[in-house]
């Protein structure tokens, strides 16, 4: 938007032109002035800074190189002498608020009769600017106006691709534009041009916030569920069935699905809606509701084998926001943009605060309908979601759909409602509708109308048998038409349906004991990989898998190599034949509709439903399910932590990796968002953990050891032959090692074992810019005081310094920085988990020497939250407690605490305010 910025750069130049010519030619109206100066030179002084303000965006430009934009950088050189001579001169015509007004107004007349040479030579000077910028605009307009098209245009594809609605005003004002390029005394083009470039910044900024807020899989468990059979799940815009309709028609607060495990609430939800569904009636009521005002409808689907923002608070608040900025940004600008003023951290607690402000918005001029599906798939307490709900419903302009199993937690909230509706109670119409139309489509029609009295038959024992557990209703109806493909009658499909189990997991054992026995082994590898991995798998891991059994070391022998589309293509096809035959339905593929990912992870391999994956974890992963067909020797975690590894390795390089985001994403960000090095670290933590509690294990851990040290030379391969490269992390841009942000995303994970072991070379602290220290001291993450206590004993120094803060003179240590920056989730006065390893950490910091003179640096001014910090960190009820049991055991003269927080409240005594 380089040339957005030259123009309106150029718009201001002219305003700021014609106000000081026409100062001068009126004169000073210097009594008449409450200040001393016309309104006109007030004006000005405004539009010079504005001049200034827009010439530093054009200096920073590579467009000022090109002949035209070198020819405006050259008038706005001159622009800004003419700017601060004129600002000088005003200052001196200005009556200062300590002198008498009569006689100050009688020097000031006096100063502007002996600078009347001066501004007579100024006068003329603008004039010649005048005439060359009238002349600039007019030819620059109509050269730049494709490339400001362009610009427009790829402004709109960004918006495009966040369905969004951020940049209707654009095209408008660059028409309007090319119409006055011939007009060149029109003001209407300098007014264009400024309201070009805002708009333009403002709509840049709203994009930057919706990519932030957006991520990958936030559409991914909605795009799963399978539509709802066409002719389902009507009846619920019924009265006679429901008071769903009343309730989106004029209702308030929460309105609540249930069901049990299987009933079909997720299908249901997202027929509502879905265009091919019922959504059509679902706005339509809703809009009844809405009256005259703008409809606004988000929703969020959780799901537990997912990401951890498909299962998490943050995802749920990121969803909602996302949704609602996209489609109406007016809210962006009530409810999230105020929040930049204070604080630019992207944080839970900042998307906390926001959905708050929305929900305690009392001007609201839309409505809002949100369907939350799966409150039980939610990873957190359930309390807090079920408040953040409530909350949100409190607002009269807002309402909540949720569907959830009838657990305790959420029957005591939402079941004293009359809002609400036990889904396996209203679908035995649908379940015989279903059943009655998949088996008929597959008896020849001849017999269809012969056969009929028995197919209903079948149907009303599937109906009964099924309790309104609609997956137990697909299963059923799925092996019955196998039975019809080959070639059995009805008679003999309803003998078929008395010896299937009616028990959810009886049936899943059924389905298993009827793997062929060639394939038992391989399907016991599969299921077992499938319920321990974190989230569903990429269909080539699965190739994967297969390939270990002949070359266990394929992760490390296998280059760094994308595969071809022909191989992509093969390896989908084959890999969807084998899982048929070895999984029984019981995993499927599902394609993965996010555009961004590339070709060969577009399909994932899941669980059919959750209660397959909650039925293998109940019994053991599987091995206990198999019995006798456990293959021997197979770790699933190293055959995980084997597959990540390949999988990186064709993987193409992530975009994030080549450019460092420019709105303060760090490398360490983008790790952390890398799916297989998420993954790695997940899978060598879970065998530690294992390691830890049996004895044996040495060559486990070597084998992790090799893996992750190879994906660290796969990510330098990958990203350059180089490793150092330029970042920007939290801070300040310098060169550093690709490898020590992999070594220090391990040290957040709590790698201890690996960690250490890196740590055996003694040249590690020689090469590494950021202290290894400052990973274990996160700023979001929970401490792990073991990692840090492993790295003071390894030689770790908490005085070390680096840059935390370009603005400042000094550098700080990582103790400071640590103290100056911590959470209040950490001090707080409830105890729980993170605030129980904070006491811990600040005594082994502590005792390895961290400089108390330091609190200085925590207290600067440019740190707006040091003080209030520091003030909760010496009256937190942790430090309190211990320094009580230390007086009374007269030892509290000896304690690194005691002196920590005598300095401390000394220091905040005397910045007192």
């Amino acid at each position: 938007m380089a040339e957005v910025a030259g123009l309106a750069l150029a718009g201001n130049i002219i305003q700021f032109v014609d106000f000081a010519i026409k100062l001068f030619k009126e004169g000073q109206e210097l009594y008449s002035s409450a200040e001393g100066v016309s309104t006109e030179a007030l004006e000005l002084g405004s539009i010079t800074q504005a001049v200034k303000q827009y010439a530093q965006v054009l200096h920073a430009s590579s467009s000022v190189k090109n002949t035209s934009r070198g020819g405006l950088a050259d008038i706005t050189h001159q622009c800004e002498a003419l700017a601060d001579e004129l600002l000088s001169l005003l200052e001196e015509l200005r009556v200062k608020d300590n002198q008498s007004r009569k006689w100050a107004t009688f020097k000031v007349a006096v100063t502007s009769i002996r600078k009347s040479r001066t501004i007579a030579d100024l006068e003329k000077r603008l004039s010649r600017m005048q005439a060359l910028m009238s002349q600039f605009v007019i030819s620059d307009l109509r050269q730049q106006q494709s490339i400001l098209r362009s610009d427009i245009r790829l402004l709109r594809q960004q918006n495009d691709a966040l369905e969004a609605n951020t940049v209707s005003k654009l095209d408008d004002i660059v028409s309007r534009l090319s119409s006055q390029a011939e007009d060149k005394s029109s003001p209407a083009v300098t007014l264009g041009l400024t309201a070009l470039a805002d708009t333009s910044e403002v709509v840049i900024r709203k994009q930057r916030v919706l990519r932030r807020l957006h991520f990958g899989s936030i559409r991914v468990r909605y795009d799963t569920v399978k539509l709802a059979h066409a002719e389902t799940f009507k009846w619920i815009f019924e009265n006679s069935h429901s008071n769903f309709r009343d309730w989106l028609q004029s209702g308030d607060g929460v309105y609540w699905i249930s069901g049990k495990a299987g009933s079909g609430k997720s299908t249901l939800t997202k027929w509502l809606l879905n265009p091919d569904g019922g959504r059509d009636s679902t706005l339509s009521n809703l809009q009844a509701w809405a009256t005259t005002k703008k409809l606004n409808v988000g929703f969020h689907f959780f799901w537990n084998s997912g990401s951890s923002l498909q299962k998490s608070e943050e995802g749920l608040l990121r969803s909602i926001l996302f949704q609602l900025f996209k489609d109406v940004p007016a809210f962006m600008e009530e409810i999230w943009l105020p929040l930049d003023e204070f604080d630019d951290d992207w944080n839970l607690e900042r998307f906390r605060t926001a959905i708050r402000r929305l929900s305690q918005s009392q001007l609201l001029e839309d409505r809002i309908c949100i369907f939350i599906d799966g409150l039980d798939e939610y990873s957190g307490d359930h309390q807090d979601l079920i408040s953040i709900i409530q909350n949100l419903a409190s607002n009269p302009s807002i309402k909540v759909c949720a569907s959830s199993r009838p657990w305790n937690a959420f029957i005591s909230a939402f079941a004293k409602s009359v809002n609400k509706i036990k889904l396996e109670d209203l679908t035995r119409d649908d379940i015989k509708k279903y059943v009655t139309t998949n088996l008929a489509e597959d008896i020849n029609f001849k017999e269809r109308e012969s056969l009929e009295p028995l197919l209903k038959t079948i149907a009303d024992d599937v109906t009964a048998r099924a309790q309104g557990v609609f997956l137990w209703v697909h299963l059923v109806v799925q092996s019955l038409k196998k039975g019809l493909i080959d070639g059995a009658r009805l008679p003999e499909m309803k003998a078929l349906l008395d010896s299937l189990p009616s028990d959810l997991e009886q049936y899943f054992q059924h389905m298993i004991e009827s793997i062929e026995p060639q394939y038992r082994q391989e399907s016991v590898r599969i299921f077992k990989v499938a319920t321990v991995a974190r989230q569903p798998l990429p269909l080539v891991a699965y190739e994967f898998i297969e390939r270990e059994q002949s070359d266990p070391e394929y992760a490390l022998r296998g280059p760094v190599k994308l595969y071809s589309e022909d191989e992509i293509e093969n390896i989908h096809h084959m890999m969807r034949k084998r899982l048929n035959a070895h999984c029984k339905d019981l995993l499927e593929v599902v394609q993965d509709k996010a555009t961004s990912l590339p070709p060969l992870w577009c399909y994932t391999v899941d669980f059919l439903h959750r209660t397959v994956q909650e039925f293998f974890r109940k019994t053991d992963c599987t091995f206990e399910t198999f019995g006798k067909w456990k293959p021997d020797d197979f770790d699933a975690e190293l055959s995980l932590l084997r597959l990540s590894v390949a999988s990186e390795k064709a993987s193409p390089p992530a975009k994030e990796y080549q450019n460092v985001h420019p709105w303060g994403h760090t490398i360490s960000d983008v790790l952390d968002t890398d799916f297989f090095v998420n993954a790695c670290k997940y899978y060598a933590l879970a065998i530690e953990d294992q390691c830890a509690q049996e004895s044996g294990q040495k060559e486990r851990l070597k084998q992790e050891f090799t893996l992750l040290d190879e994906m660290e030379n796969v990510l330098v391969s990958k990203h350059g032959i180089d490793s150092k490269f330029e970042v920007d992390y939290c801070y300040r841009s310098e060169l550093v090692d690709r490898n020590d942000y992999l070594l220090g995303s391990m040290i957040g994970a709590g790698l201890m074992r690996y960690v250490a072991y890196r740590l055996e070379d003694p040249h590690i602290n020689e090469r590494i810019a950021r202290p290894l220290l400052g990973y274990a001291l996160p700023m979001e993450n929970n401490l792990n005081p073991s990692m840090v206590k492993l790295l003071l004993q390894r030689g770790a120094n908490p005085n070390e310094r680096f840059f935390p803060d370009t603005r400042l003179s000094r550098e700080a240590s990582v103790w400071a920085e640590y103290l100056g920056n911590l959470p209040t989730k950490y001090i707080e006065s409830s105890r729980n988990e993170a605030s129980a390893s904070f006491l811990p950490v600040l005594r082994l910091l502590l005792e390895h020497g961290a400089d108390l003179d330091e609190l200085q640096w925590v207290l600067r001014p440019a740190n707006n939250y040091g003080r209030g910090h520091l003030k909760q960190i010496v009256e937190s009820s942790e430090i309190v407690e211990l320094l009580e049991s230390l007086k009374a055991s007269r030892r509290n003269d000896k304690s690194v605490l005691k002196r920590f927080t005598n300095k401390a409240k000394l220091l905040l005594k005397g910045t007192k305010k």
